[in-house]
């Protein structure tokens, strides 16, 4: 957890801690400022309890909020596995992956694609904790974004194992345990 706290106190947001009720709110500018999705990156930390050799997904590399990459890559720096990471935009990609360490892997491609290909060439693997977040969300208009992570789901689903980590924000329910 340590890994975890260090990361979100380096970003704030509209979530507030208020350590005298010991209660979170959103918008309510008293408390500490945390993210919006500190919440549920605390639920699946808590779930993965410091586990070694995990197999990470993620669609969508940081470029604003969580900056879940770099979370991701000090979580496999620390305890092993592997970490892929995958975004569509070339220059994101590029200027990310001087920082990160050897376990993790880049990847310049469309996620539906990519997680496609990857489920061919690791035949054998099964990711322990996925991160669906490739396809920013316009409130205006959420049906891509929504069919864009339900086609990443639909891809993913064959290798899904019991106990895997799904985290999707595009169907406003942020954490899945299957």
């Amino acid at each position: 957890m340590e890994l975890l706290e260090y990361h979100f106190d380096n970003l704030s947001g509209n979530l507030y801690y208020d350590e005298k009720n010991n209660t979170y709110e959103m918008f309510s500018g008293i408390g500490k400022p945390k993210h919006l999705n500190y919440l549920t990156f605390k639920e699946l930390f808590k779930n993965i309890n410091n586990r070694k050799d995990l197999i990470f997904l993620e669609t969508g590399i940081a470029s604003a909020g969580t900056n879940s990459t770099y979370l991701f890559d000090h979580y496999i720096r620390k305890y092993g596995g592997r970490f892929w990471s995958v975004d569509i935009n070339r220059n994101l990609v590029d200027s990310h992956k001087g920082n990160m360490c050897s376990a993790t892997s880049l990847v310049c491609d469309d996620s539906v694609n990519f997680l496609k290909n990857w489920i061919k060439e690791n035949p054998n693997k099964q990711p322990d904790v996925i991160y669906l977040d490739s396809y920013d969300l316009d409130w205006y208009d959420p049906q891509p974004s929504a069919m864009h992570g339900l086609n990443e789901y639909l891809t993913l689903s064959p290798v899904l194992k019991k106990n895997s980590l799904l985290l999707n924000f595009f169907f406003f329910n942020p954490f899945i345990y299957l």
